[in-house]
């Protein structure tokens, strides 16, 4: 837990430094300290509990013999030789992130954690050996701005390849996780990153990542509003005030949760109930996650053109004793968290009427991600027993 929040401040300090340096704004982070959502790795994760392994870890589900110094947090994610004993005949993986939503946004930044394990002189990437980072806007071709290969030939250190002739000549890949980073040339509305890796499909062919971060520069900023945002007692205030008001835009409020892709409307006004918030309104957002949440106010036009207010962040404490559970507008996934122990709990969907739609018993552990996507649109109960004992709250399937 103290690393965790340890990670957590140096990441708010790293961002407050950036955007105070150059303007960028965090538009999608990965820490790797909670489960993977499904589809995200095109390999079940796996490992033999030794050099075999493709795998969300901390560190005891691999080899000890493999250690890697400056680990961000507690978890990363590791692979080895993961087409042998205890993985999927494969050799190569992925792991993709899809619709980042970068809408408003350019001059777009990403960087990443690498580490491999090289004590005792153990580095043994072979010239197929590689990891790519890939970017692709709006469904178009993807785009590689990183990537990793052997220095030369058969058992070479592996080393940044700036010139992506497929042999590593730039910082060579060690056992301390190292920050790099990458420019992302282009504007659009989503965007998804994939990080591809190859060839590590023997002994002693490994690489760790760690700390994913996409960030953006604003280039179209919403300039008649100005909002704040201030915690109360676990919930978030936003206050907000609207100059040149003309009649016929919307106007949304847009929430995500640390770890989240896309933003969610809270709250939408136009039309004649515009002019009831012009000045001095207030919304206050009862049930934030747990970690940093994040704000914006989304104006549209009569012509459909959209445009972003400035992003505004906010950290609520992680509660361990307490079960979380938003968004409270959803349409696909609701997320449960709990940042105790871990502990199976039943869950149960149930109508206004009390009348139960679905269950499932699930382990819990960090953020887990419940499939709403089959329920028809209307308001629902979630209802969740634990050992502690029961909460039940109400949410929105859009």
């Amino acid at each position: 837990m103290y690393k965790a929040l340890h990670s957590l401040l140096l990441l708010v300090l790293f961002l407050f430094l950036l955007a105070k340096s150059s303007g960028q704004t965090e538009l999608f982070f990965e820490d790797f300290e909670f489960e993977l959502d499904a589809g995200i790795s095109s390999i079940e994760e796996c490992s033999d509990l030794a050099a075999d392994y493709w795998i969300r870890t901390d560190g005891t589900d691999i080899s000890t013999d493999i250690v890697f110094d400056n680990i961000q947090g507690d978890f990363f994610f590791a692979v080895q030789d993961h087409d042998a004993s205890g993985c999927p005949a494969s050799y190569s993986g992925y792991l993709n992130f899809e619709n980042i939503d970068i809408s408003g946004y350019g001059n777009l930044k990403l960087y990443l954690y690498i580490a491999e394990d090289d004590v005792e002189g153990e580095e043994d990437w072979d010239s197929n050996s590689k990891l790519s980072v890939r970017y692709s806007i709006d469904g178009a071709t993807n785009t590689e701005v990183l990537r990793v290969e052997a220095e030369a030939g058969t058992n070479t250190q592996p080393r940044i390849d700036t010139d992506f002739d497929g042999y590593g000549d730039g910082p060579i890949i060690t056992s301390t996780f190292t920050m790099f980073e990458a420019d992302m040339p282009g504007t659009g509305e989503w965007l998804s990153i994939e990080i591809y890796i190859t060839g590590l499909n023997a002994g002693d062919e490994d690489v760790a990542i760690d700390n994913l971060l996409l960030t953006g520069e604003q280039t179209t900023p919403l300039q008649n509003v100005n909002f704040d945002i201030e915690e109360n007692e676990g919930q978030v205030m936003l206050n907000w005030q609207i100059e040149n008001l003309e009649r016929a835009n919307y106007f949304y409020v847009e929430w995500k949760m640390e770890g989240e892709n896309a933003f969610v409307q809270i709250m939408d006004f136009g039309g004649e109930e515009l002019f009831a918030f012009f000045s001095g309104s207030l919304l206050l957002h009862d049930h934030p996650g747990p970690g940093l949440n994040y704000y914006r106010i989304r104006e549209v036009d009569p012509d459909g053109q959209i445009v972003n207010s400035m992003i505004k962040s906010i950290a609520i404490d992680k509660r361990k004793d307490e079960i979380v559970i938003g968004p409270k507008l959803a349409s696909e996934f609701l997320n449960i968290f709990n940042y105790g122990d871990r502990e199976f709990i039943e869950v149960e969907i149930l109508n206004l009427m009390g009348q139960r739609i679905a269950e499932k018993h699930m382990c819990l552990n960090g953020k887990t991600r419940l499939d709403i996507s089959f329920l028809p649109n209307a308001q629902y109960f979630l209802c969740i027993t634990y050992p502690a004992g029961k909460k039940m709250e109400r949410f929105i399937k859009l």
